[in-house]
């Protein structure tokens, strides 16, 4: 048997008395504690969506819609990688950039490089740059949905229902 086993069971009323002082210490500290379940977190990812109704994904979208926003995005510094989707009616370009930069900036650059699109891309098409989530978002309560509506912050933490839309919640809440 080890020396603190030893110790252990002989002074059983200093064990249980330095148990009961870690307890309360820990109770103490605990709600002192500043931690979050779901943090906040700033991604380096802007998101482009580019509806175009009635429009074969193959052909239309993809030459159309996405090849004129990709091309105006390679201009844009510190991009990693970019990722397409085009769906019928629908184009989604991802752009991702270099963590620990000022993600703000890369918003303000990539809208920028879509507003550059706009004159090479058909009529109908308006495509909206919807940042990466967070607090330093550039809208921080902006989602996108099937029906082209658009959903806001509201101050009293609710999240609007659309048709045909699953239910939202804000995991991020900006501080107004």
């Amino acid at each position: 048997m080890s020396w603190l086993s030893r110790f252990s069971l002989a002074q059983r009323a200093l064990i249980g008395l330095m148990s009961i002082i870690a307890l309360a210490f820990g109770a103490i500290a605990i709600p002192q504690l500043k931690q979050q379940l779901l943090p906040c977190i700033e991604l380096p990812v802007v998101s482009v969506l580019a509806p175009y109704q009635g429009a074969s994904p193959d052909v239309v979208v993809e030459k159309q819609v996405v090849e004129p926003i990709e091309d105006s995005l390679e201009g844009v510094d510190g991009i990693t990688q970019v990722t397409s989707t085009a769906s019928e009616g629908n184009a989604l370009i991802m752009v991702s950039f270099d963590y620990g930069n000022n993600t703000q900036q890369f918003d303000a650059d990539a809208q920028q490089a879509v507003n550059r699109a706009r004159v090479q891309l058909p009529d109908d098409v308006d495509p909206k740059v919807i940042a990466g989530a967070g607090e330093e978002g550039a809208d921080g309560g902006t989602g996108a949905a099937g029906t082209g509506r658009r959903l806001t912050h509201r101050t009293d933490g609710r999240v609007p229902h659309l048709r045909g839309a699953g239910p939202g919640r804000i995991l991020c809440p900006r501080q107004m």
